[in-house]
């Protein structure tokens, strides 16, 4: 993956949230949603930046391949992984 690739930085993805919304779909409303593409950098800073934030706008993130190393930085906040 590249830093060109969708859904790399907190910015990308806070754009998806926004085309999400611009259709009419409330992430929030939502009881799980899928996290895609953090899995090979979920130790990093960007990553736990990334679960932050879509956490805190009150989204429940589904964690797919989320492994040990990372849910030890942010275990609290998915719904599940």
């Amino acid at each position: 993956m590249d830093a060109s690739a969708p859904g790399f930085t907190l910015d990308e993805y806070l754009r998806c949230v926004d085309l999400y919304d611009r259709v009419g779909i409330d992430l929030t409303l939502e009881k799980v949603v899928g996290l895609g593409s953090i899995c090979r950098r979920q130790n990093t800073k960007e990553a736990v930046r990334i679960v932050e934030s879509l956490s805190a706008m009150g989204t429940g993130l589904g964690g797919f391949d989320f492994k040990i190393t990372g849910l030890r930085r942010v275990a609290h906040l998915p719904y599940s992984s």
